[in-house]
């Protein structure tokens, strides 16, 4: 039996619905919250001090939350797959949304090899004696081989989650997600405790 195709068939190929709720919502939070804040916080409270960072944090909540609210009214407008991508084809054109798919990928490229390189210094604050062989210095900052080897294997563990499927991703996701809430959790009912306003 010979199959035919229909020339008029315009449905668009749909995708497999793999991740859940709660997959989705440690996703998200993942790409949001990630860790430029950690390694920033520094400077902030240096300069602005605890409650002047505080007030910042929540200033720029506000403003994302409008960020949020339009991704949230063209999603519901367009839910196909694609996201800022599709949302630019559809508004603007192939130009545009040719623009935007490269600009997205520059951007994201970047700030991997921000979140990789983040992982040493991270781990530098608990553990000083990884700080060895300086490599250079870029504004202020020493890189050491130590924190590029870090980030080469922190590259390589997330493109192995995410080569294996997206099902085993998810999980690894929601684990950092819940480690993180924990640890984030335990500052704050520790700062209400044991802090003072003083300090602020």
């Amino acid at each position: 039996m010979i199959s035919t195709v229909n020339p008029n068939h315009t449905e668009r190929p749909g995708l497999r619905k793999e991740i859940g709720k709660v997959g989705f919502f440690c996703l998200a939070f993942g790409a949001m919250i990630g860790v430029g804040w950690v390694t920033a916080m520094g400077p902030w409270l240096h300069t602005a001090g605890p409650l002047g960072a505080a007030i910042a944090f929540v200033l720029g909540g506000v403003l994302l939350l409008f960020i949020g609210f339009c991704y949230a009214e063209v999603t519901a407008m367009l839910p196909v797959s694609g996201g800022e991508v599709a949302y630019a084809y559809k508004a603007f054109g192939k130009k545009h949304s040719f623009l935007v798919g490269w600009s997205l990928s520059f951007g994201y490229l970047s700030v991997s090899a921000f979140e990789a390189i983040s992982v040493g210094k991270i781990l530098s604050y608990l553990f000083p004696e990884i700080d060895r062989w300086p490599l250079y210095t870029i504004n202020g900052d020493v890189i050491y081989i130590t924190h590029l080897l870090l980030a080469f294997l922190f590259v390589s563990i997330i493109t192995y989650v995410n080569y294996v499927g997206v099902q085993n991703s998810m999980r690894f996701q929601i684990y950092l997600t819940v480690i993180f809430l924990v640890i984030v959790s335990s500052v704050v009912v520790l700062g209400f405790a044991k802090g003072s306003v003083d300090n602020l």
